[in-house]
């Protein structure tokens, strides 16, 4: 079937697009059996993300983190913070897939746990969880105001040759606001409206999403309620889906300051606006 084949093709180029050594943490760990997942495009039943342990913290930033020396290295997370103490839940993408989960012919992120310790000057040390053996260290300095993660490292062991390299990260603003812009598809176009509230704590993580979408073109329209059992942002990352109806999902990239909404693919089960992309601009 046509959709379920841009399914697949959909979740590998986004995997591929998504793109922290020091002191000990104390760690959270998971198994592959509590891995979260987040389907492709397509998908009809997307699971609820219930990540496990349960977070002692409350858990209310958004982080974006990519490597200067692997491109293809990114970490995407929920973090909450106290006095040198941080814990969370990140979807880690690296160019060995070593924290993804695979069936069948399609993979996807694992929601990892981790944990970790902040000193009085800003040094942070966290440790992920453990993903079919492999095991994430990051090690940097925030800066003076704790928006951005600066001169810091990472190390995966467990999952082949140790993997190291530099890494910077970001904390992002909460995606809330009303969104509208052109998406295309085959040089048609379609007018879009988001109108999204993101929530303020992220137990369990990630970032539940709520709010309505808008489309509308020459040949169609559609407005459908954001369900926040399928909807969600972790770091960069957002993915919105409806309640119940035709297959639907919204998939793509905001920025640090929310403020632009890039979307990567919009799939909608009909001749009208499967595969259509483009950027939406808070308004």
């Amino acid at each position: 079937m046509l959709s379920r084949c841009l399914s697949v093709a959909c979740t590998f180029l986004i995997m591929m697009l998504l793109g922290c050594g020091g002191a000990t943490p104390p760690v959270l760990t998971t198994s592959t059996s509590n891995a979260s997942t987040t389907p492709g495009a397509g998908s009809t039943a997307p699971p609820t993300v219930t990540p496990t342990p349960s977070f002692t913290l409350t858990l209310n930033e958004n982080w974006h983190f990519q490597s200067t020396t692997d491109t293809r290295f990114t970490i995407d997370a929920t973090v909450g913070r106290a006095p040198r103490k941080v814990e969370g839940a990140a979807y880690i993408n690296d160019s060995s897939t070593c924290f993804w989960v695979t069936s069948g012919s399609s993979s996807w992120f694992a929601l990892t746990p981790f944990s970790g310790m902040i000193d009085d000057q800003g040094h942070l040390s966290i440790q992920s969880g453990s993903i079919h053996g492999s095991v994430l260290t990051v090690t940097g300095t925030l800066s003076p105001d704790g928006t951005v993660f600066q001169s810091g490292t990472y190390k995966i062991t467990g999952c082949g040759d140790t993997k190291t390299g530099d890494v910077t990260g970001r904390q992002y603003k909460p995606l809330t606001g009303t969104f509208r812009g052109i998406m295309t598809l085959n040089g048609k176009e379609l007018t879009t409206t988001v109108e999204v509230t993101q929530a303020l704590t992220a137990n369990p993580a990630p970032f539940t999403l709520t709010g309505t979408v808008t489309i509308a073109s020459d040949t169609c329209s559609e407005t459908w309620t954001i369900a926040p059992d399928y909807s969600n942002i972790l770091g960069s990352r957002f993915d919105i889906r409806p309640y119940s109806g035709p297959e639907v999902q919204l998939l793509g990239f905001t920025d640090p300051d929310a403020k632009n909404l890039t979307v990567l693919s919009y799939y909608y089960l009909d001749d009208c606006s499967a595969g259509a992309t483009g950027t939406l601009q808070r308004q």
